[in-house]
């Protein structure tokens, strides 16, 4: 007859994780969560970087197409059917994009070249007005503007003719921008160029 040993069994039962091995599996959550984490962030900054990219390129299409349908029609002054809305030619007869009313005025018009030229889906964009006034000010307008909106859309300091579109995508829903890295892409409505630069943010 075979007797079971009660005690072997407990022991059995109770086996578990020793405090040596609870503190290596802690460890290597550490290290794994250290050399994880940055590589996470670089991979979301590759991310908004992309979105920049294509965006860029979008509105450097549209430009060109919208600059070759005006040499098609034989350099019109009047607005321009273009992909189902109307936008104005600049109005010193370079053939790019500045309105939809023809007459530049403000950041509500860069807004309309902006969503006028973009072929790409899913973007959100907002316009404020800075009144060209200084850096900080326009800064600290645009700001106010980030909530749910992956772009920004205002006039540029300096030189009210252009336009400056700012991403703010990676900064949604009151998420602080001190300091923060902001892309920015510069129209040029007379030469029909885009400048990509970046500013760093000082207003939070």
């Amino acid at each position: 007859m075979k007797i079971l040993n009660i005690g072997s069994i407990r022991k059995a039962k109770q086996k578990g994780f020793t405090i040596i091995e609870l503190v290596v599996v802690i460890l290597l959550l550490g290290i794994l969560t250290a050399t994880a984490l940055p590589r996470f962030m670089d991979i979301s900054d590759e991310a908004h970087g992309a979105v920049v990219d294509a965006v860029e390129g979008s509105l450097r299409t549209g430009m060109a197409l919208f600059h070759a349908q005006w040499l098609a029609e034989g350099q019109p002054t009047t607005g321009i059917t273009y992909d189902g809305g109307t936008l104005h030619p600049s109005a010193d007869i370079t053939g790019y994009p500045s309105s939809t009313d023809g007459t530049y005025s403000d950041s509500a018009d860069c807004l309309a070249v902006f969503n006028g030229l973009l072929t790409l889906g899913g973007m959100t964009i907002a316009s404020v007005d800075t009144d060209s006034t200084s850096a900080a000010t326009a800064e600290a307008a645009v700001e106010g503007a980030v909530g749910a909106n992956d772009w920004v859309a205002t006039e540029l300091v300096d030189t009210p003719s252009d336009c400056i579109f700012y991403y703010t995508g990676q900064f949604q829903s009151g998420t602080s921008t001190a300091n923060a890295i902001i892309p920015t892409l510069t129209y040029d409505i007379s030469a029909g160029s885009i400048t990509r630069g970046s500013i760093t943010w000082v207003v939070d």
